[in-house]
């Protein structure tokens, strides 16, 4: 599952695989033919933590543990986008590996997920998004931390998938964060939930489940940007989570609680 961004008129597609590895980048020639993506022979970041930005910005964390920023400056004549030097920054203090990015330019906000100092990994699973979240203020200029939450989590060496709590992907969109589930453990069945979080303060707003008119189970998350969230002007929220068994996708449509602060 891949992310569109649409910048000053151009089309751009981000794709990751299923393993993670390099982001590619598409674009879209409309002089030619608009609904075909070209590859623009682009292809960033090798791990699970990249990401693309509203403004076209890639970020992804580098093997030296240093989150890269390259900034979009400019389109071809084709369409196909032009970046600017890449810069740098070590991964904050708190974590030991940062494995899920998001960046929000039009609020200087990053939020990072995976395995922290006071919960580091213990093993058993690869490729999920961590145990904590942590959204910083100003990141471009002098990072700050607002808050941090700690998500349910449960892996253990040669335990059994379906025993175990595994978040998979993230995305913001609006006035919330979304972290998708792999399975939720022992007991519950194949329907694992999106958890909601509130994006000023990370405090937990609830989950979503598939529910029968998609015969309630559920196949499993695997790929990196497996889920993809999206605000509607009504308010509306549109989450699209991948699902590998027998539907493909589940389309959540919620419209938050007017009463609840947020």
């Amino acid at each position: 599952m891949g992310r569109v961004r649409l910048v000053d008129g151009h089309r751009l597609l981000f794709v990751s695989g299923m393993m993670a590895g390099p982001m590619s980048v598409f674009y879209f020639d409309s002089k030619s033919n608009g609904e075909i993506a070209l590859d623009s022979g682009l292809r960033k970041g090798d791990g699970w933590a990249a990401c693309s930005d509203s403004k076209g910005g890639i970020w992804y964390v580098s093997k030296e543990s240093k989150i890269i920023h390259e900034p979009l400056t400019g389109f071809t004549v084709e369409g196909k986008p032009i970046y600017g030097n890449a810069k740098s920054i070590s991964i904050p203090k708190e974590f030991r590996t940062v494995e899920r990015i998001a960046y929000d330019p039009d609020n200087y906000t990053m939020i990072l997920t995976g395995f922290t100092r006071d919960n580091p990994d213990p093993g058993g699973a690869w490729g999920l998004v961590g145990t904590e979240i942590l959204a910083y203020d100003h990141w471009s200029k002098e990072p700050r931390l607002r808050w941090r939450t700690k998500v349910p989590f449960k892996t253990w060496e040669k335990g059994g998938a379906h025993e175990m709590i595994m978040p998979k992907c993230i995305d913001i969109a609006g006035d919330y964060l979304f972290v998708c589930y792999v399975l939720r453990g022992e007991g519950e069945g194949n329907n694992p939930p999106v958890r909601i979080y509130r994006r000023d303060d990370g405090s937990f707003v609830g989950e979503l489940r598939p529910g029968g008119v998609v015969g309630i189970d559920h196949g499993w998350v695997d790929m990196v940007q497996g889920m993809s969230a999206f605000k509607r002007s009504n308010g509306e929220y549109v989450i699209l989570v991948e699902e590998d068994y027998k539907g493909k996708n589940v389309l959540y449509r919620w419209m938050p609680d007017p009463k609840t602060p947020r």
